[in-house]
C-alpha cells in the first residue's frame, strides 16, 4: 500500500482504502442536474450510464430499446388517456434504483 492520501474528485480517503462506486447514483448529481430525483424526458441530452459502456455494456441494450420503441408508442395509441393512478413506489438498493410498482388508470 502506499502512503499519504489521494484526492480524486473531492475523494480525501487513506491510500489503499476499499471503495465502491454506487450504481444507483449514476446521473443524479445536483451539481449538473436541475432537480436530479425527477424524471423529465425532455432533460437535455446527459449521456445517460443506464446501459453501462465498453466492457460493461448491456447485452439486452438493443432489444430494450426496440421494444420501447415499438412498445410505447402503441400503447399510448391504444390507451391515450393512461394517467399515473397513485404514486410510484421506489426500488433504492445498492445494485440500482427504479420504480417496483406504478399504478396505472385507463379512463
Amino acid at each position: 500500500m502506499g502512503r499519504g492520501r489521494r484526492g480524486t474528485a473531492g475523494d480525501d480517503r487513506p491510500r489503499g482504502h476499499e471503495g465502491r462506486r454506487h450504481p444507483g447514483g449514476r446521473n443524479r448529481d445536483p451539481r449538473r442536474f436541475h432537480r436530479p430525483d425527477r424524471f423529465d424526458p425532455d432533460r437535455p441530452y446527459t449521456a445517460p450510464l443506464t446501459f453501462g459502456a465498453g466492457g460493461h455494456f448491456c447485452l439486452g441494450a438493443p432489444l430494450s430499446r426496440l421494444e420501447a420503441r415499438i412498445a410505447l408508442p402503441r400503447l399510448l395509441h391504444r390507451f391515450p388517456r393512461i394517467r399515473p393512478a397513485g404514486e410510484p413506489v421506489r426500488r433504492d438498493s445498492w445494485v440500482g434504483r427504479g420504480i417496483d410498482h406504478f399504478p396505472i388508470a385507463i379512463d
